[in-house]
């Protein structure tokens, strides 16, 4: 019995950083996974890092102790699936942006991968975005990285609200300038165009541009998106790989 408490006390330090984390990280949160893929996945990698080489076992004395294990290993978890999260969504802000100047999200529609709502153009890239991080195996070395962060901070360190709060904040804010870099060229083309069209409509009134301007406008839209497209996908992904890998 005095084996198997420390043992079972630190499975479920584990289990609650890991089950934080692939509730909250890119890829592996998606509503398309099961969530009993979910749960099994993480007790099979809880399993794996227990049995590994891990560091000394927490030492827990009554239940207060417990809590407070579970909370620490929680804000752990949530941190590192977070700032990984963040860095994927930064792709989402960037579609609405373009969307709007576009003329393609005016529509709106259930993300399937993430729950909420989001426009058609949003969940385009970020398909394109999830593919080209699944053929980049990301989705494993968000595991790993799980894995290396037990190693990083052993189960049964105090973490620090503060320290993990700042690095989230920080990467939330090197996020939002991602999401404004990717967005900037498809959105300045768009007021480009709009602006171009008014000039033409007010210069030339019989050509009856505000019939069709908002067709016109799509249309351009739809082209540089499918120049760009790519691109901003593969930037994402390069940049959920740098985060990782830091």
């Amino acid at each position: 019995m005095t084996q198997l408490i420390p043992e079972l006390v630190a499975f479920l330090a584990i289990m609650a950083r890991a089950t934080v984390m692939l509730s909250a990280a890119p890829l592996l949160s998606m509503q398309s996974i099961p969530m009993r893929v979910r749960l099994a996945f993480a007790l099979t990698v809880s399993f794996i890092v227990l049995m590994g080489d891990h560091g000394p076992l927490p030492v827990v004395h009554g239940l207060d102790d417990l809590i407070g294990l579970v909370i620490s290993e929680s804000i752990i978890g949530i941190s590192i699936g977070l700032i990984a999260r963040v860095t994927f969504e930064a792709l989402t802000a960037a579609a609405q942006l373009v969307g709007l100047s576009a003329g393609l999200g005016y529509g709106g529609m259930i993300d399937p991968f993430f729950g909420g709502q989001s426009t058609a153009l949003a969940q385009l890239l970020t398909i394109m975005a999830g593919m080209m991080a699944l053929e980049m195996n990301l989705h494993g070395d968000l595991v790993l990285w799980l894995v290396d962060s037990y190693n990083r901070w052993p189960p049964g360190t105090l973490a620090s609200p503060t320290t993990f709060g700042q690095a989230l904040i920080e990467q939330t804010l090197t996020s939002f300038v991602f999401s404004v870099r990717l967005a900037l060229p498809l959105a300045v083309v768009g007021v480009v165009g709009n602006v171009l069209l008014g000039v033409t409509g007010r210069v030339v009134p019989r050509l009856g541009l505000q019939n069709i301007g908002f067709a016109i406008s799509l249309l351009a839209g739809l082209w540089a998106l499918s120049e760009a497209a790519p691109g901003m996908a593969s930037a994402t992904a390069n940049a959920l790989a740098e985060v990782i890998h830091a």
